[in-house]
């Protein structure tokens, strides 16, 4: 089973229930959803710090990252994201897992598909 943390302040617990509820809706038992409720912010994980600060830095951690990206419609964080899977020349069957789990997201978000595009990119040059 998958697995999603959503770190939230107080004020945004309804966000993260909703959220919850969605990805329940999408992927039914597949993915579980965990998130913080933590009252004051600074006890509790700071958003983006995850997987950003982790020590261990991986495609998959990166791809963590791009889907955080998606689902905020923060395309600096896709951006960057991407940078970083292409600079750790990932391997076909990596990028294909990617390019799955961003199509999911994409199609579930109804967001624009030229990330898949760039990720293909980086299979046809590597």
């Amino acid at each position: 089973m998958s697995g999603i943390f959503i770190s939230h302040t107080h004020a945004d617990e309804r966000v993260s229930k909703a959220l919850d509820t969605l990805i329940h809706d999408l992927f039914g038992e597949k993915v579980s959803v965990n998130y913080s409720t933590n009252k004051r912010l600074e006890e509790g994980i700071a958003p983006g710090s995850i997987p950003g600060d982790l020590q261990e830095h991986n495609v998959w951690t990166h791809a963590t990252t791009l889907t955080a990206g998606i689902v905020t419609g923060d395309e600096e964080m896709v951006r960057r994201a991407i940078r970083a899977i292409r600079a750790l020349k990932p391997t076909s069957e990596q990028l294909a897992s990617i390019e799955r789990g961003a199509r999911e997201i994409l199609a579930a978000f109804r967001r624009d598909s030229k990330i898949v595009d760039e990720l293909r990119a980086m299979e046809k040059a590597s």
